[in-house]
């Protein structure tokens, strides 16, 4: 359920002002897709994880990481990893997403 505060600025710290209660509300879905039964997983993956998608992680992870190097060039030491960085490719990006899921997937002992 989803609790409903009043009074956001007291700093009493009292419990009593929260409100639990859950307003429900239809938000409704229009969107209709065409999978059927025996659609592939990989069908379902790139229904979230479109070319646009992962480009977007490709253009935010290299955008960040050249801020990053920007910011701390001065501070980073000689030998630092950050100092070696090559943006990252739309490959890359698909490789390190398909790890993380495995790793969701099958857990290994650490």
């Amino acid at each position: 359920a989803n609790a409903l505060r009043t009074g956001d600025n007291d700093s009493s710290g009292n419990d009593s002002d929260w409100n639990e209660t859950f307003d429900d509300q239809d938000i409704g879905f229009a969107h209709q897709f065409s999978f059927q039964k025996n659609s592939s997983t990989i069908a379902y993956f790139r229904l979230f994880f479109t070319t646009t998608v992962m480009e977007m992680f490709v253009i935010y992870t290299n955008k960040y990481a050249e801020e990053y190097l920007n910011k701390n060039r001065d501070r980073l030491k000689q030998n630092s990893h950050a100092k070696k960085w090559k943006p990252v490719t739309l490959a890359e990006i698909k490789a390190f997403i398909a790890v993380l899921i495995n790793m969701g997937i099958k857990p290994q002992p650490t």
